[in-house]
């Protein structure tokens, strides 16, 4: 019995194929995890979702707009722009992509690693 094509080598065939829009490239794909077999220290864990909720934050006033548009419109985002969720108010709010991020981390953390079915089941559970 053959063994099925590892995620990676699926991935590259749907990418290949031009099923999955993307553009495979090796030096990225290909190489090991950088920490992979490695403690990371939790506060550089905690500085990762912290700057993913300020990019989100940042970011989610002027979400789907194109870069060239964005840069346009606003320049170089440095500061909250106004907020239709926040009455108009130049606040930071992340958006519900943030959340996400944070469920899946408390999952891998809870089941060292990833569970498919218990990770979709917790998404289809919260919110």
């Amino acid at each position: 019995m053959t063994q099925p094509p590892s995620r990676q080598a699926l991935l590259r065939q749907l990418a290949e194929a031009g099923i999955v829009k993307m553009t495979w490239s090796a030096q990225v794909m290909e190489r090991p995890a950088p920490f992979v077999g490695q403690r990371v220290a939790a506060d550089r864990v905690r500085g990762m979702l912290l700057g993913l909720a300020i990019g989100d934050a940042l970011g989610n006033t002027s979400e789907g707009q194109t870069p060239q548009d964005r840069r346009e419109r606003y320049g170089e985002i440095r500061h909250y722009l106004s907020n239709h969720y926040a009455s108009g108010e130049a606040v930071g709010l992340p958006s519900d992509d943030t959340q996400p991020a944070f469920w899946t981390l408390a999952h891998v953390l809870e089941h060292n690693g990833v569970e498919p079915a218990a990770l979709a089941a917790l998404f289809c559970s919260c919110g």
